[in-house]
């Protein structure tokens, strides 16, 4: 399972990125962005948005150890959105054996040595 995830994770964020970029070369986000704030589903989608980052960056500051860390993931998801949450479980994803349960992924620092919760 994790290799499966680790793989769809790299995919997706190739995939983004592939999204993202060819809008940029479409479009310039800096003079849209007052005409993009003006349609409701644009706001609701950064609402969205936003409270996705709430709810992701509270899990890796969980994960995460360090402050530092804590802090580029931070900045990363509010930078790049799901870019950067699919590079972060595509990261963590090779801090484990593909053989390991998705909870190690999912709680990461927070298991003892015989994989339960502590």
């Amino acid at each position: 399972m994790i290799q499966w995830i680790r793989w769809v994770s790299f995919v997706l964020a190739v995939q983004m990125v592939v999204g993202v970029v060819a809008t940029a070369m479409e479009s310039n986000l800096w003079e849209e962005g007052s005409a993009l704030l003006e349609i409701p589903w644009m706001v609701a989608t950064l609402q969205d948005f936003y409270t996705n980052v709430a709810f992701i960056g509270a899990w890796i500051f969980w994960r995460e150890r360090h402050w530092p860390a804590r802090l580029v993931w931070l900045i990363a998801l509010v930078g790049l959105g799901s870019i950067a949450t699919a590079l972060y479980v595509f990261w963590q994803s090779f801090n484990l054996d593909t053989q390991c349960p998705v909870r190690h992924l999912l709680l990461g620092r927070h298991l003892d040595a015989s994989g339960e919760v502590q």
